[in-house]
C-alpha cells in the first residue's frame, strides 16, 4: 500500500494543477463509499473498523455527497 501510494502521490506532485483539497476529498470518498459497500451500507462497522465515531462517518457521507445502498441500486 504503501508503494502504490508513493508512485500516485508522484504522479500528483508532476501533475500540471495540483488542488489540494480536492485531491484529498476524492480520496476520502473513494475509501470511505469502498468500506461502506464492504460492509453493506453499516456505518457502525465502518465506524469500527476506521476508529472513527458513527456520526463522523455520517457528516463525511454528506459532505462528500456519497449515495447510500437504496440510491445506488437504481
Amino acid at each position: 500500500l504503501n508503494k502504490k501510494m508513493k508512485i500516485l502521490s508522484y504522479h500528483i506532485a508532476n501533475a500540471k494543477h495540483i488542488y489540494y483539497k480536492e485531491i484529498m476529498d476524492e480520496f476520502e470518498k473513494n475509501l470511505l463509499t469502498a468500506l461502506l459497500k464492504k460492509y453493506d451500507y453499516n456505518k457502525t462497522k465502518v465506524s469500527a473498523k476506521t476508529k472513527l465515531h458513527r456520526n463522523t462517518i455520517q457528516k463525511k457521507i454528506e459532505k462528500l455527497n456519497i449515495k447510500d445502498k437504496k440510491q445506488n441500486l437504481k
